[in-house]
């Protein structure tokens, strides 16, 4: 148990490296006057440092809980992002963002929650069991129906951010699922 907590730290700290990365290139962006490449830009291979310092704490974070616990906490990386943005980038935080962060925060509290506590009795799956279940015909239904929205949705020429919010969900489901 007390790995699975450590995960849950080691995920936080990595996805708050990833959100506060996302502002220091975007400081790297907007000082690009000149138009040179960005891989002479200082800033920006601190931003792109401080992105794979986070994911390998991500990926450290997945060794020690498991992935249905670690996943989900990437959404936290977005709530980083609104402070530092708003200190470094001067951007102010409009109330959705705020209520957006919220949700994000109680979400991720609730998912650690469950998992954490959830039982650990089940036997691990192996690969040709998983296998069997991934081409059992409900989860087939399942998989047609969402690429299917997911492709209409892309293609329909809705550019919203719900669109977008709802493509992720359908592919974010199938990847959870399977």
């Amino acid at each position: 148990m007390q790995s699975v907590f450590l995960g849950v730290f080691v995920s936080l700290l990595g996805n708050s490296l990833i959100g506060s990365s996302f502002s220091v290139m975007k400081v790297a962006h907007d000082s690009n006057k000149d138009g040179k490449s960005y891989l002479r830009i200082p800033t920006w291979w601190a931003g792109t440092l401080l992105m794979i310092l986070g994911e390998a704490g991500n990926l450290v974070a997945y060794t020690l809980a498991k992935p249905s616990l670690i996943s989900p906490l990437g959404a936290i990386s977005v709530v980083v992002n609104v402070p530092v943005g708003w200190m470094v980038l001067g951007e102010k935080p409009s109330m959705r963002n705020m209520l957006g962060c919220m949700m994000s925060i109680v979400g991720g509290y609730g998912i650690v929650w469950v998992v954490a506590s959830g039982s650990v009795d089940r036997p691990t799956m192996t690969a040709a069991e998983f296998e069997a279940l991934l081409f059992q015909p409900a989860f087939m239904v399942f998989l047609a129906i969402s690429f299917g929205e997911s492709i209409d949705l892309i293609w329909s020429g809705r550019r919203t951010v719900m669109t977008y919010v709802m493509v992720c969900s359908l592919l974010g489901g199938v990847s959870v699922l399977s």
